[in-house]
């Protein structure tokens, strides 16, 4: 897996492109709704709290750790199913050469709007996943869920 910018590879490019194109039309027709009337929020526009949400809703249970020592979650955050400490997860270095350490475990963090991503790309290579504005690092297997997971949202303009 590469790390994966904007919405995922080009070769889904044509399809979520036609995806767009009707969900484009949908909110066209019906500004500011969901399928169910509910208001939509679009995923650049969610806090880490509601990527959270979708990803519960989605299946995918991880506990929650403040990257703080106040336990304030706020711009970034641990997803683990291991019972380490803030401490213990705070030491884990994000590098791809202790990936070994990252097992069952993902940092998320909520990058700035207009952030270039580029270099974090790059230093995290195939560790890394990038679903704007959301930047997660770690366990392979864990970001493989999460981009499943945050599929259906980006695909379908939410």
């Amino acid at each position: 897996m590469l790390c994966l910018n904007k919405l995922f590879t080009l070769s889904h490019g044509l399809g979520l492109s036609l995806i767009a194109v009707a969900a484009g039309l949908t909110v066209w027709a019906f500004p500011g709704m969901d399928q169910d009337g509910a208001r939509a929020t679009k995923v650049q526009e969610w806090s880490i709290a509601d990527m959270l949400s979708q990803l519960k809703e989605s299946g995918v249970e991880l506990r929650v750790v403040s990257t703080r020592k106040d336990g304030r979650i706020e711009q970034s955050a641990f997803l683990t199913a291991t019972n380490q400490s803030w401490h213990e997860l705070n030491l884990l270095p994000k590098s791809s050469q202790h990936m070994n350490l990252w097992n069952n475990t993902l940092y998320c963090e909520r990058s700035p709007r207009d952030a270039d991503l580029t270099v974090q790309a790059e230093l995290w290579g195939e560790n890394c996943l990038i679903v704007e504005p959301f930047v997660f690092f770690g366990d392979r297997n864990l970001l493989e869920r999460v981009r499943s997971a945050l599929e259906a949202p980006l695909a379908s303009g939410i």
